[in-house]
């Protein structure tokens, strides 16, 4: 049976099982603890100030923000990601409980007009970014919570301002609420702003580069080359690459296993990455190989580096556990020539690093196009 869809074409909420699972997920639970701490602090701040207000005015009803400001101090250690999962709800069900009634307690004591029913508007998008529950549950909690609201603001619409909250407090008391519902709702969206922006940054990051490196994977390096190259054919801007090869790879694979071969890639990776101006594309090709590619270097230029990256790669080692690895790789340099695309200029570096690999290892070989593509050695211990 097809899946039920929305005009845009995109599954129903909760029609789709994998959906329904990240709404259950521990990055949906960190953040809704982290938006529900920030809510509870401000919350005991505001009902201080309330607290504070009513005790200049004489008003008995003091006590209620009082309660309020204490079961914030208790809940917010609640909040925690260390504290478990119970203890959480507990302390958010009591949060919910003690300032559900003392907002009612308010309102209907000092009038509609005071604007005690307002905070309670910060519940919905509370409900909205909970986890463990499911859609449904959330959009029957939040058409409850409106109804309750409603209800709320009807039974106190015939209630009077209370004469305590005369002389210009009763403004004062009514700005106090609006200006946290503000606080709160603002604080919230630019909360999950920064969560979303953050999640972006982290899976793009995921998409583009290699987890064991960290240098661009095959993929990402071949898109953020095309611009580069194909400009290179249009104007005088010369575009070099080289491809690096870590030599006798297996046989480290072989002897020491696969957690010393990937200390080695690291490793090798990590010099590489020190070689390099921050404008070069960097990545990893695939197994032991990498590829370097240099906008704005002629060939002279780009065998310099190449050989330095060897020469370095060279006089240091990979530290496995104890042990000391020392091992070396072979480069293959090549410079765009003419009208020659990035895909051909790396199958000659490709052949020239052929040739490093097969007339000893651990060297430099340029990819001459007249040298007939066999290779032209420049550097080698």
């Amino acid at each position: 049976m097809a899946e039920p869809v929305d005009d845009a074409g995109d599954a129903r909420p909760g029609s789709d099982p994998a959906v329904r699972d990240l709404w259950d997920t521990d990055v949906v639970r960190r953040n809704f603890r982290s938006v529900l701490s920030w809510i509870v602090a401000l919350t005991g701040l505001s009902t201080f100030l309330h607290m504070v207000v009513l005790l200049r005015l004489n008003d008995p009803h003091w006590v209620v923000p009082l309660a309020v400001m204490l079961v914030c101090l208790l809940v917010s250690r609640t909040t925690r990601p260390s504290d478990s999962f119970a203890r959480f709800i507990a302390g958010l069900l009591v949060f919910v409980g003690i300032t559900s009634w003392a907002m009612s307690v308010l309102v209907l004591a000092f009038g509609r007009d005071s604007g005690f029913h307002f905070p309670f508007l910060i519940g919905l998008p509370l409900i909205a970014i909970s986890g463990r529950i499911g859609f449904a549950s959330k959009a029957l909690l939040s058409i409850a919570y409106v109804g309750a609201l409603l209800m709320l603001d009807r039974m106190s619409a015939s209630i009077p301002v209370a004469m305590t909250l005369g002389g210009g407090l009763g403004g004062v008391v009514r700005l106090l609420n609006i200006g946290f519902v503000a606080i709160a709702i603002s604080g919230m969206m630019l909360r999950y702003f920064w969560i979303v922006v953050r999640q972006k940054a982290e899976l793009v990051r995921l998409s583009t580069t290699d987890p064991m490196t960290g240098l661009l994977n095959r993929r990402h390096l071949i898109e953020i080359v095309e611009a580069p190259a194909a400009s290179t054919n249009r104007s005088a801007r010369p575009l070099s690459l080289a491809i690096f090869d870590i030599d006798d790879f297996k046989r480290i694979n072989d002897r020491y296993g696969h957690e010393a071969g990937d200390a080695v890639i690291r490793h090798v990776a990590g010099v590489i990455s020190a070689s390099f101006r921050s404008g070069d594309a960097l990545g990893r090709w695939g197994g032991e190989e990498f590829v370097a590619v240099l906008p704005g270097t002629k060939r002279e230029d780009a065998l310099a580096i190449a050989e330095r990256v060897r020469s370095e790669v060279a006089s240091s080692a990979a530290r496995v556990d104890r042990v000391s690895l020392r091992v070396t790789v072979t480069a293959g340099v090549a410079t765009l020539c003419g009208d020659e695309s990035f895909d051909d200029a790396l199958r000659r570096a490709d052949a020239a690093l052929y040739v490093g690999k097969t007339t000893g290892k651990n060297r430099v070989v340029d990819a001459d196009p007249h040298a007939g593509g066999a290779g032209v050695v420049i550097g080698a211990d």
